[in-house]
């Protein structure tokens, strides 16, 4: 198993020959993969998109062998039940409501996010005397939309290269509403700033294929994009709108 691969990729990419190197790697990897009648099974596990990297170096042919497995977020019995397990082991009284609340903030259940706003809760009901209830909830969601837990969220949009500026306008004009919005409204936003029709479909096309697969958003039913995480979007409104 070979974890992060995505971001070895990119500081072997600032190599004097980094582009070279990147390919060399990864075809070096290729061709363990094509042995036949062994039953070694590679695994490459990444938290920024390798399917991302390949595709904005032309690079895909290199992975086009490769099984797609994604690691989805807790159902709601898996949350609601970790979240249990997290109030048991501080000795925290949550109600049913209480639990619920805390997953509807949330939005996405995932541990990571389960975590960290637990831990705000629990250091407001052990340190500061809190009681539990959702004004508490609220007060260590607002905490944690301002502290630093989400700044790798941040930080991987540089792994954007020359797209980083425009995926950064689309993430704060996308963080001002829970509804989201359609992709001509985005089209209309984004040729604003590029002011050329075929190079603005271009980039809002690969954008959001890349930020989808990146878990930043989902394309709603109704033809919206949305932040994947309520908590993600608060946290990027909070930082760079407000």
């Amino acid at each position: 198993m070979v974890d992060e691969l995505t971001i070895l990729l990119n500081r072997l990419l600032k190599n004097e020959n980094g582009k070279q190197d990147v390919e060399f790697f990864l075809n070096w990897l290729r061709s363990f993969r094509q042995v036949s009648g062994t039953k070694i099974r590679w695994v490459f596990c990444s938290s920024i998109g390798i399917e991302n990297f390949t595709s904005m170096h032309n690079l895909s042919y290199a992975l086009n062998d490769v099984t797609t497995f994604k690691i989805d977020e807790y159902n709601i019995a898996e949350a609601y039940k970790f979240v249990e397990e997290l109030a048991n082991s501080e000795a925290v009284q949550f109600t049913k409501e209480d639990i619920n609340f805390i997953l509807q903030l949330l939005g996405w259940n995932l541990p990571y996010f389960i975590q960290i706003l637990f831990s705000n809760i629990n250091q407001l009901i052990q340190v500061q005397g809190k009681t539990t209830s959702t004004d508490t909830i609220n007060e260590a969601y607002t905490q944690l939309i301002s502290e630093s837990h989400l700044n790798t969220w941040d930080e991987r949009l540089n792994e954007y290269g020359e797209y980083e500026i425009y995926v950064r306008f689309i993430l704060k004009n996308l963080s001002t509403s829970k509804e989201g919005a359609g992709r001509a409204v985005l089209f209309s936003l984004l040729f604003a700033k590029i002011n050329d029709e075929d190079k603005t479909e271009f980039v809002l096309c690969k954008l959001l294929q890349m930020l989808q697969n990146d878990g930043y958003l989902i394309l709603k039913k109704n033809s919206n994009y949305i932040f994947r995480s309520p908590l993600l979007r608060d946290f990027w409104n909070n930082r760079f709108v407000k």
